[in-house]
């Protein structure tokens, strides 16, 4: 996800974390009015990096829940995957925009937003996170390794989810060459 649609995003929006490991990559909705372009996206995580997200939130983001409160709050209670009642009305996570959730918090205060900085505040500058970690690793690692913007990662999430749906279908066809006896993984029409 690009920056803009991770900074917005709220911790009842990740996807829950299915029972048992699994192979199959879990659906992320990032809601239009939070998404590049305001366009609908369905965005894929493997088991692993979601089970990654929920422990920082129930460890990492938890540490960080800061007292300090956004100017004009808007109060959420009863939240759930799909929405809460902000300021006392139902309202679908959907239906706000960027600046709308920056603004909201618990009911004990607190940021609903997935990302925040130590002091609890929006995590928003990911433009120097990114060239403060390519510094490090510079400095301690590979000295010739690149600058990194927060868009490279969405070229790079593409290309591996295009590798993993290529794998997939290299993997049905040996499946169905395995079921068909045909090695060319091909069936027969005639």
């Amino acid at each position: 996800m690009l920056s803009r649609e991770f900074t917005h995003l709220l911790v009842h929006e990740v996807p829950p974390l299915p029972a048992e490991p699994t192979e199959v990559p879990i659906p992320w909705v990032v809601p239009e009015l939070a998404a590049k372009g305001r366009k609908f996206r369905t965005t894929w995580i493997d088991y692993a990096s979601l089970a990654a997200v929920h422990s920082y939130i129930d460890l990492d983001r938890e540490m960080s829940q800061g007292t300090r409160q956004p100017r004009r709050p808007l109060v959420v209670e009863e939240a759930d995957f799909y929405g809460g009642r902000v300021n006392g009305r139902r309202t679908r996570w959907a239906a706000l925009r960027p600046e709308e959730r920056l603004r909201l918090v618990g009911p004990q205060g607190g940021s609903l937003l997935l990302a925040l900085s130590y002091d609890g505040q929006p995590f928003v500058d990911w433009g120097t996170l990114f060239r403060r970690t390519a510094r490090r690793i510079r400095e301690r690692f590979e000295p010739r390794f690149p600058d990194v913007a927060p868009h490279r990662c969405r070229h790079t999430f593409a290309m591996a989810t295009l590798e993993n749906l290529v794998e997939g279908h290299y993997r049905q066809a040996a499946q169905l060459a395995a079921v068909t006896g045909d090695a060319s993984g091909s069936r027969s029409t005639c």
